[in-house]
């Protein structure tokens, strides 16, 4: 994690910027570094403390999570983000993580298992929200508005864990480019 220090310095930057022009006009933040949602719900929160003092006009904060980091969590479902995205990982050769692998460090899940997973997140969400899986790391694409269109999110993942084979998954994630 960076220093919060460093944090707050980004945020002083970034309200210097957009002084300039309509600093009213920034309504969300997007939290990057690989992994901010591993974090506790304490610092995660002192995080978005500091956003809001420095950007009042900001609405919702964003980041990037892994499903073992969103299970660690106690009272997810108290927290009601307006919007899920899930995005299956694609590790290309050139990548550090594909060297981990290599080295027998890191495991990658098999393609099916990906979606079980997102179905458990589904099936165990009882807020209202939106759930997208629409980036195109995702073989099949969807979305839909928790609680009204839970069984039929649940419904179009069991037919592709029933019906999609780990290879025909496996020929998407590998044709997949990545993005310079």
């Amino acid at each position: 994690m960076s220093p919060m220090e460093h944090i707050e310095g980004d945020l002083r930057e970034v309200k210097r910027e957009v002084t300039g022009w309509d600093s009213g006009s920034i309504d969300r933040v997007f939290l990057t570094g690989a992994n901010p949602f591993v974090l506790s719900y304490d610092k995660l929160a002192v995080i978005a403390e500091q956003i809001h003092k420095y950007l009042p006009s900001v609405k919702s904060v964003g980041s990037f999570a892994r499903i073992t980091d969103i299970t660690l969590k106690t009272g997810c479902n108290r927290i009601h983000p307006i919007r899920i995205g899930a995005n299956m990982l694609t590790v290309y050769p050139d990548s550090e993580l594909y060297a981990e692998i290599r080295r027998g460090n890191w495991r990658e899940e098999g393609e099916l298992e990906k979606y079980k997973e997102v179905r458990a997140l589904i099936e165990n969400l009882h807020i209202p929200t939106v759930f997208a899986a629409m980036g195109a790391s995702n073989a099949y694409q969807f979305q839909g508005q928790l609680p009204k269109d839970k069984k039929k999110l649940l419904s179009f993942l069991d037919e592709i864990i029933g019906n999609a084979s780990e290879e025909e998954l496996q020929r998407y994630r590998n044709n997949l480019k990545p993005f310079v």
